[in-house]
């Protein structure tokens, strides 16, 4: 498979389902946004092709408040936070890691609080 189809389908997914997947600067790429929860939604999309699928990026507050006001269905936090109003299941482990230049003022942190 040659790099432009590659690029191709890349364009056609991302046109398909509203996301952009990489950055793009000249010749060079970079990975965007939640990709477990566009994966995720792509694959249920997938499997129930009826089904109306949306995507909405907020804090965990509003994600919370969206669900109890059922305009959404599910809500993916990056914290697990005790809340008796809700049931909620471990998706992955992986952590959470920031990056920044090496001349940033956090460069020198090894731990963000």
């Amino acid at each position: 498979m040659s790099q432009s189809t590659i690029t191709q389908q890349v364009l056609q997914f991302e046109t398909a389902y509203g996301v952009e997947l990489f950055y793009r600067l000249g010749r060079r790429i970079s990975a965007t946004g939640p990709l477990d929860l566009i994966l995720v939604a792509a694959l249920v999309a997938k499997a129930n092709p009826a089904a109306r699928i949306s995507l909405t990026i907020c804090n965990s507050e509003k994600a919370k408040q969206s669900l109890l006001e059922f305009r959404a269905d599910v809500a993916m936090l990056a914290t697990a936070q005790s809340d008796p109003r809700f049931h909620y299941v471990d998706f992955g482990s992986r952590p959470l890691v920031h990056y920044v230049s090496r001349d940033h003022e956090w460069a020198k942190w090894r731990l963000v609080r």
